[in-house]
């Protein structure tokens, strides 16, 4: 009797402690589903410089009255500039911000995602997104939540092959200003106008090169060898309106004024440069500094610049440094895309030492290198967060700002954040 007696306790006493993990862990479910809609938001105390988390159950990421919430790429809010707060993360795919297009893009694919490393040792993992071809494509941060409907993005030096601003278009509700001053490039951008105009594709190349297309009775082609046919397919899927391209048929440098620029060798190619070609041809541009290109647009900001100038950069660079060191870091832009033409060799504008001088300009200005591709494509983002304001957010194993995360969210999160430790 008093071993079945024994039996019997034990056997009840593991029947217990079953029923009641299972209770425990069916009650951590229903929390964690409780909490899942909830995204946490970061309110900054500006007086104190503190950050504390709370849980808002709306659409916002950041209430509207929030201004420093811009820890990589989010615009502090200013009279002019009022940002408008993302939204939270629809369908596990995307993240909607107030500037996001949701759909079908063109010209965009996923790179994985980047570590970023910032001032004071801060690593944050953010989502890659490339937009545009191989050819003409940059890797970039994404979402981008900083951007709103209306901002602009310049870009300088687009030859023929706009892809990387017609994907960014696509993907955003911003005005595009591309500025170009060689002849190829200036028929390649009508091309694409009047695409966009019409609706109808340019007719395929007398030649039945693939990657050539007939416009106003002279057949040109696409940069990279890539499939006229689809590149102008890809122009009418994106769905970008004329109003929102502007184009300019001018250089950028250091003053306004005019530019002899060299024609490629034999005339083969689009890209001209400063070297004198063995020819002897050459053509003069109107060439205009980023200063007095904004001021002619009415342009306070802007919000994402490009600039693939065929190796003039290490000119540029310095003077956009300067620049930027006299108007508020609002007005910055938060993300730079550059083909670094001075890194590479066999360039005949090549100039490394140039090049790592005007990289160094960028790092101490703010800029950090987010993405490297295709040997001398390097995008860099601008950390705004004081690191005194700084607090990680625990994601897998990896420290991620919280202000960061806000403005370059990882889509894999079931939340936006979820432990936030000091």
């Amino acid at each position: 009797m008093r071993i079945r007696w024994k039996t019997t306790s034990i056997i009840g006493l593991c029947t217990f402690l079953c029923v009641w993990f299972c209770l425990l862990s069916l009650h951590g479910r229903f929390q964690k589903r409780s909490i899942a809609p909830a995204l946490r938001t970061v309110q900054i105390d500006r007086r104190n410089k503190t950050l504390e988390g709370s849980q808002k159950q709306d659409d916002s990421v950041f209430p509207s009255s929030t201004a420093e919430y811009n820890g990589l790429a989010a615009r502090v809010n200013s009279h002019e500039r009022r940002e408008l707060p993302a939204k939270k993360v629809d369908s596990g795919e995307h993240t909607v911000c107030s500037a996001r297009i949701l759909g079908q893009h063109p010209w965009t694919g996923t790179c994985g995602s980047k570590p970023v490393r910032f001032a004071g040792g801060r690593k944050v993992d953010v989502k890659c997104v490339r937009f545009g071809t191989e050819y003409g494509g940059f890797q970039m941060p994404d979402p981008m939540c900083f951007l709103k409907p209306g901002d602009v993005i310049y870009g300088f030096g687009v030859g023929e092959d706009i892809s990387y601003d017609v994907a960014f278009a696509s993907n955003y509700d911003v005005t595009v200003r591309i500025f170009d001053p060689t002849p190829r490039a200036s028929e390649h951008v009508e091309a694409v106008l009047n695409t966009i105009r019409s609706g109808q594709r340019p007719e395929s190349a007398p030649s039945g090169k693939a990657d050539c297309y007939l416009f106003n009775g002279q057949e040109r082609e696409v940069s990279g060898k890539y499939p006229a046919d689809k590149y102008f397919a890809n122009v009418l899927e994106s769905g970008l309106s004329e109003k929102r391209l502007t184009y300019r048929p001018w250089a950028l440098g250091v003053e306004d004024g005019t530019m002899e620029f060299h024609s490629p060798k034999g005339g083969k190619g689009v890209s001209h440069t400063l070297n004198a070609a063995a020819d002897g041809s050459s053509i003069r541009v109107p060439v205009r500094s980023l200063g007095s290109i904004m001021a002619e647009f009415g342009d306070t900001a802007i919000s994402v610049l490009k600039i693939d100038i065929e190796g003039f950069e290490v000119k540029v660079i310095p003077q956009l440094v300067e620049l930027w060191k006299k108007i508020p870091k609002e007005g910055w832009p938060r993300v730079l895309a550059f083909d670094m033409d001075s890194l590479r060799e066999g360039h005949p504008q090549k100039d490394a030492e140039g090049a790592k001088a005007a990289i160094m300009q960028l790092k101490a200005l703010g800029y950090t290198q987010f993405s490297l591709s295709g040997g001398a494509d390097i995008v860099f983002v601008l950390d705004t967060m004081d690191p005194a304001q700084t607090k990680s957010v625990d994601d897998d194993g990896g420290g991620t700002n919280a202000v960061f995360a806000d403005a370059f969210p990882l889509s894999s999160r079931p939340t936006l954040f979820r432990r936030v430790s000091l």
